[in-house]
């Protein structure tokens, strides 16, 4: 962990360290796990699936899956309804809306 110990000085720890002499900030090349786990799970696919029921999937670069699914209403129209300056409606067939204005 680094930190300042002043206004304009900057401590070190074993992965990072600074030279005030050289001005000169060194990284070390210490692993990250958060970093690997964030690439592991980055998302490289996106697929769907189904029509009465959809389903979601996105494929991890780890090639893990997360999925969703979901069913998509369906029915018949039971009315049209005409409201004002609009004439027409039913509730079977062709149903055909005018516009009165």
């Amino acid at each position: 962990m680094s930190f300042w110990t002043g206004a304009s000085s900057l401590s070190s720890d074993a992965d990072l360290t600074y030279n005030s002499g050289t001005n000169v900030l060194t990284v070390g090349s210490g692993t990250s796990t958060e970093w690997d786990t964030s690439y592991d799970n980055m998302i490289t696919g996106f697929s769907d699936s189904g029509s009465s029921t959809v389903t979601l999937t996105l494929t991890q670069q780890d090639g893990g899956t997360l999925s969703t699914s979901f069913a998509v209403p369906q029915g018949d129209i039971t009315a049209v309804n005409a409201g004002t300056g609009i004439s027409g409606g039913g509730t079977s067939g062709s149903v055909t809306i005018t516009n009165d204005d």
